[in-house]
């Protein structure tokens, strides 16, 4: 059973220690980073071959949307990061 893909998606935590969670949440945030440059990088290509007219309105909806999903993918992911610190803080009597 792949639990990174679960726990990307919120269904459950991880069952790992909590430095392996705050390590995979931060892997997560850089992975998630690349994805957020490819999709902006993609959403500049396409808006430019819908303004030169080499690119239908929907291509340009659906980088959009691509754009969007990446956004907030990387926001997610920033809440992890934040949310496996104050977790760590908080099991280890630190906060």
């Amino acid at each position: 059973m792949n639990y990174k893909i679960w726990f990307m998606a919120g269904l459950f935590a991880l069952p790992c220690s909590r430095q392996l969670c705050a390590q995979d949440s931060a892997e997560m945030k850089l992975g998630i980073e690349g994805l957020f440059r490819l999709a902006d990088e993609n959403y500049g290509v396409t808006v430019n071959r819908y303004d030169n007219e080499l690119a239908l309105l929907t291509d340009l909806l659906d980088a959009g949307n691509t754009k969007l999903a990446a956004d907030l993918g990387m926001v997610n992911a920033r809440i992890n990061v934040i949310y496996s610190f104050f977790k760590m803080k908080y099991l280890t009597h630190a906060l």
